[in-house]
């Protein structure tokens, strides 16, 4: 186990190293370093926008550059807590909460939140990217008791 995770450990840091300076920052700052966004962005004097998108090319890179390391399943890791869906941006956030507390069927969801299915998947992607997790990440724990 120590030697895998020694392992594991050098191979990402090898492709957090490989990112841009503002990326690479962004990450040490947002997921090793545990800031909201919003604390993120007052520390790194910019916009929550420039985190956001940031964060975003961040996990794409490093989405390419371990996609031959570790598997897609290992890469989406376990359902966030609702505290962390919480920080989300307004309108990824109210399609998380739509699709996957409240357990709406994409097309329900997307109706509710008056959207087309299309921009609610689009939402829902870059909320997986920013949580650390997939579709297909079991979320029921987050789901409201009927």
């Amino acid at each position: 186990g120590a030697i895998v995770d020694a392992e594991m450990n050098g191979v990402l840091a090898r492709a957090l190293s490989k990112l841009p300076a503002p990326e690479r920052r962004v990450m040490e700052v947002r997921f090793l370093g545990g800031l909201t966004r919003a604390a993120a962005a007052q520390k790194l004097n910019c916009s929550l926008d420039t985190i956001d998108r940031r964060t975003k090319l961040a996990v794409a890179r490093l989405r390419d550059s371990l996609s031959g390391h570790f598997t897609t399943m290992i890469l989406a890791g376990p359902a966030p807590t609702l505290e962390r869906v919480m920080e989300l941006r307004p309108s990824f956030r109210a399609a998380f909460l739509a699709r996957h507390v409240e357990g709406l069927s994409a097309g329900k969801a997307a109706q509710k939140l008056g959207i087309p299915v299309a921009t609610l998947e689009e939402r829902l992607r870059y909320a997986y990217d920013l949580l650390g997790c997939a579709e297909t990440t079991d979320f029921a724990a987050l789901r409201r008791p009927v």
